[in-house]
Formats: structure tokens, sequence, C-alpha cells
């Protein structure tokens, strides 16, 4: 299991390894991957699992970890 970073920067995400991006995508309604946006934030991209808090700062770093 690797440990990857989720960084929310304004309304785009980023899942980020070792300064290396490997997923970027924007928060809306439209976008294709599941997530659910309020106090808590809840995402799933591909292979990636993350359930996180969503503060007020307009960039956010959190561990995510890659579920095999």
């Amino acid at each position: 299991m690797s440990v990857y970073n989720l960084k929310i920067r304004g309304a785009k995400i980023e899942i980020i390894q070792h300064n290396k991006q490997y997923f970027q995508f924007p928060i809306n309604k439209k976008a294709k991957k599941s997530y659910n946006l309020n106090k808590n934030f809840f995402l799933i991209v591909s292979k990636f699992v993350l359930i996180a808090k969503l503060s007020a700062t307009n960039f956010i770093t959190y561990p995510l970890k890659y579920i095999i």
C-alpha cells in the first residue's frame, strides 16, 4: 500500500506522489469521478479511496492510500 497526496487547490483536485501528478480533475457535478461534497469529503478515483475533512483553506494536502 503506497501513500499518495491529495491536494485541493480551489476547485481543482490533484493526486500526487513524489511531486509527480497522477490525477487532476475539477470539483463539479459534471466530473466523471465519484464524490460527495459537504462537511465530509468522500472521493473514489479508480483504485484510490479517500475520506477526508474539508476546511476553509484554499490549499489542502491529505494523505491518500492506494488500495490494490
